[in-house]
């Protein structure tokens, strides 16, 4: 056995005794642990804004990037191999951790959880102005993405999770009208969201003057567009401008892009979601930019 499966194999042994602890005390105990005495009752908009993140990658991820984390809880019988991982990098850290009951967790994650949640500080978002010069100073031209008031959680996150996966520099979305960064947003995105620079501005119309006077080409995606995606060029410092649910995006925004661009299609439904959409349209983007 090398060294590397001893270790581990250590701290599976650690692991399970903590876990042995704390079901012999939880068994002289009430069973709520006194630090997440919150209502039994589970309100979806407090569990989905209350500083925690839940579920095996966007915790893992949270713990590795450098978003900081105030403390991890994990179900007492959850998986214990990840757990080792979990608690090992804890150690690293030196960040605090606690076992929990299942139910426990629940009320102060949600239900979504997948046996470990942390306690995290707030989302930060970044300046409009910081993303572009970080963007600027890379190798590659800059490529951003805004999106034009998407109000589904679960499509910002996988939005996220796409936007992250093909090398975007960040993500514009606007204050009103749209779905903030919140703790479904995070599990969504599977951990995405703590590699991806998100701003968060007032206007999108001046959002998009901005863009284009720092010399960003903005393009929006549009279905009556005359021009579809594979016969446009792509290429260069780039915005791709995406609508929200249902009403895609505004004419007013539409006036002022520099290009309009479509999605092929040639089934009977008229058109795609905007988390599918968002993911066709950036890997086009991403091939032209590297000459796939």
């Amino acid at each position: 056995m090398g060294k590397k499966e001893r270790r581990l194999e250590q701290s599976v042994k650690k692991t399970n005794k903590d876990h042995k602890d704390f079901a012999a005390k939880m068994g002289k105990q009430k069973p709520l642990h006194k630090e997440a005495n919150l209502p039994k009752r589970i309100d979806k908009a407090y569990a989905e804004d209350n500083g925690f993140i839940a579920g095996k990658n966007s915790v893992w991820e949270a713990l590795q990037s450098e978003r900081t984390v105030n403390k991890v809880f994990l179900v007492a019988d959850g998986d214990k191999l990840f757990s080792a991982k979990v608690l090992d990098l804890c150690r690293e850290k030196n960040i605090p951790w606690q076992t929990i009951e299942k139910d426990a967790l629940e009320r102060m994650a949600g239900p979504y959880h997948q046996g470990i949640a942390a306690s995290c500080t707030p989302f930060v978002y970044t300046e409009l102005d910081e993303m572009i010069t970080c963007a600027k100073q890379k190798k590659e031209d800059p490529f951003l993405l805004l999106l034009a008031g998407v109000e589904d959680p679960h499509n910002l996150g996988s939005i996220i999770r796409s936007a992250e996966c093909v090398g975007v520099d960040g993500i514009i979305i606007p204050k009103r009208r749209s779905v903030s960064v919140n703790q479904t947003v995070l599990r969504v995105s599977a951990g995405a969201a703590s590699y991806v620079p998100v701003a968060r501005v007032n206007n999108l119309a001046q959002t998009i003057a901005y863009l284009q006077k720092e010399g960003i080409w903005v393009m929006a995606a549009h279905m009556q567009a005359p021009a579809d995606m594979w016969h446009s060029n792509l290429k260069g410092p780039i915005c791709l401008l995406m609508g929200g649910e249902g009403q895609g995006v505004p004419e007013l925004l539409q006036k002022k892009c520099d290009q309009l661009v479509n999605i092929p299609q040639w089934g009977k439904i008229s058109s795609l979601n905007v988390a599918n959409a968002t993911a066709i349209l950036l890997y086009e983007i991403a091939r032209q930019r590297r000459m796939l």
